[in-house]
């Protein structure tokens, strides 16, 4: 029997996410997640590639949050459903640790399996901001 997507169940994982908590989100994705940033090639500097979850805690993640001052602050603008499909675009903003702000936009597409988990994510975002970060920080 395959899960319904609703707004709400969408809003219950991604709403924390605006006020700094990312615990749900987390346990809405399959641990094998094919989770593609930006490209297929695998670029640690700009956090392009192809990861499963503790693929992309560790090489993206992990990397990215120490280099800015106090994490990133996320906001979902609109979000939208299309069968075992979502859609979401978000904002990020953070200020990073030389000083300079980061100011990031997202768009999420996240694919669920019949049990309601995220089994893949495809994830757009300015991979050049993301390069600078990485590099001068």
């Amino acid at each position: 029997m395959s899960t319904t997507l609703t707004l709400d169940h969408i809003h219950a994982i991604m709403d924390p996410i605006d006020q700094g908590d990312w615990s749900k989100l987390y346990e809405a994705i399959d641990e094998n997640v094919r989770w593609w940033i930006g490209a297929d090639e695998y670029n640690p500097d700009a956090a392009t590639g192809v990861y499963n979850l503790q693929e992309w805690t560790e090489k993206v993640r992990n990397r990215l949050l120490p280099r800015l001052d106090g994490g990133i602050t996320m906001k979902s603008n609109t979000m939208d459903i299309i069968g075992q499909k979502v859609i979401i675009e978000a904002s990020g903003t953070a200020k990073q640790k030389n000083g300079r702000p980061y100011n990031n936009r997202f768009c999420w597409i996240f694919i669920f399996n019949d049990a309601g988990k995220i089994v893949e994510i495809r994830e757009y975002m300015n991979t050049a901001l993301v390069q600078e970060v990485m590099t001068t920080n």
